[in-house]
């Protein structure tokens, strides 16, 4: 919260040096009492001792960029790709795990995820995201949660993250200044061989077409620039950028 204030301070030209110095305090003290070297990770519980480890502090500090980068390494490996630790069932915070996979350049896992997880709940005849999925149980359990048999919501927004992932991640689509003025394309498709879309931004869209190992990128309005491994690209309205997709 105090991220977000101090950003929107900075859009709005304004000062934001109270927000600045809670922030670092709260930072400061965040660090000193949770952060476990041993573990390699944030434990939940300062007072109890116990020194608990799950996943959702440790993807939370990862999105809210409070570690350096050793320490997202370190939870990287000692949390998130560590099978010890407890796994999530909800298709709500599964979905923060899996931007966090994104944010350390793990796509290649986020996409088998978003096929073994959110694609098991379309294989066993789902329409809609559930609230939750547990893949190790079966049969009329699947609808069961909260000690009601069929207590379990089948049609769960909160759970359609594959939507963001996809277009923030894999279409590589982000705004460089307020409101999509401005924004980059930076594409990891190499796992689609035919793919179309469109992605909105301000006042239009982006247009996606993967085809026969390319990309072509057509945008509505001036503002975007793609960008590749080896070069940066500024897209002209209506004017199509073809890219390997590799």
């Amino acid at each position: 919260s105090l991220k977000s204030i101090m950003t929107a301070k900075k859009v709005l030209g304004q000062p934001a040096t109270k927000y600045q110095k809670l922030f670092e305090s709260l930072k400061a003290n965040t660090l000193r009492y949770f952060w476990d070297n041993e573990k390699g990770a944030f434990i939940d519980s300062y007072e109890s001792g116990k020194r608990h480890v799950t996943r959702h502090a440790n993807i939370l500090a990862v999105l809210f960029d409070i570690v350096d980068e050793e320490k997202q390494q370190a939870i990287l490996h000692n949390v998130l790709l560590n099978d010890q630790i407890t796994q999530l069932t909800t298709p709500y915070f599964k979905f923060f795990e899996q931007d966090a996979l994104c944010k350390l350049g793990q796509l290649s896992q986020v996409y088998q995820t978003i096929q073994d997880y959110w694609g098991a709940m379309i294989k066993l005849g789902a329409t809609t995201i559930w609230e939750e999925y547990d893949p190790t149980v079966s049969g009329k359990e699947h609808y069961a949660m909260y000690g009601d048999p069929f207590g379990k919501s089948l049609c769960h927004a909160w759970g359609g993250s594959p939507v963001y992932l996809l277009g923030r991640y894999f279409m590589g689509l982000q705004p460089t200044a307020p409101g999509y003025a401005t924004f980059t394309i930076h594409p990891h498709l190499s796992m689609f061989n035919e793919l179309q879309c469109s992605l909105p931004v301000k006042n239009g869209a982006v247009h996606y077409h993967v085809h026969d190992g390319k990309i072509d990128l057509r945008t509505d309005h001036s503002g975007g620039t793609v960008i590749t491994d080896s070069e940066k690209i500024e897209l002209q309205p209506q004017q199509t950028v073809t890219i390997a997709n590799n």
